[in-house]
């Protein structure tokens, strides 16, 4: 196996890959790599594998990068002590399940969209893991109590 991966991911690139079980959607987040990890090979990989869920979750990716997770929290508790800093630029919680991800007002709105990852089976969805990222609400359509995935993080 290792042989295969590494005719097109260089050996010295790290490659993790995990079978989950969500009952909650992911609120935003990065995929933060180790220390070192080649900043040419930071990606993520969603497969999913359930049919209950697959017409209804999706993952939202956002046009910017995190270098850390704890950058990210800095985010949060600026976003959330002083709204007036900050510019709204879209309306994605309008048109995908993201209120999980609301503050006092949902930092979706905050950031430009990089593009959404509609599950279906067969298919993967690949993007840069320090963009910020979340899954969609799947929840609120009661089609399924989980999901099932496999995540791959590259680099």
């Amino acid at each position: 196996m290792a042989r295969m991966i590494h005719t097109v991911i260089p050996p010295t690139v790290n490659f993790w890959v995990a079978y989950q079980r969500q009952y909650i959607p992911h609120s935003m987040h990065i995929d933060e790599p180790h220390p070192g990890a080649d900043p040419n090979w930071l990606y993520s990989v969603i497969v999913p594998l359930d049919s209950e869920t697959v017409n209804v979750a999706q993952t939202v990716v956002w046009d910017h990068q995190f270098d850390h997770f704890s950058e990210y929290l800095e985010f949060q508790q600026d976003f959330i002590r002083h709204p007036e800093n900050y510019e709204k630029v879209s309306d994605v919680s309008q048109h995908y399940d993201v209120d999980h991800c609301n503050l006092n007002r949902n930092p979706a709105d905050f950031f430009p969209l990089a593009g959404v990852y509609q599950y279906q089976l067969g298919t993967a969805g690949i993007f840069p893991r320090l963009n910020l990222h979340c899954s969609s609400n799947w929840r609120r359509h009661s089609t399924a109590p989980y999901k099932d995935i496999i995540i791959y993080h590259i680099g």
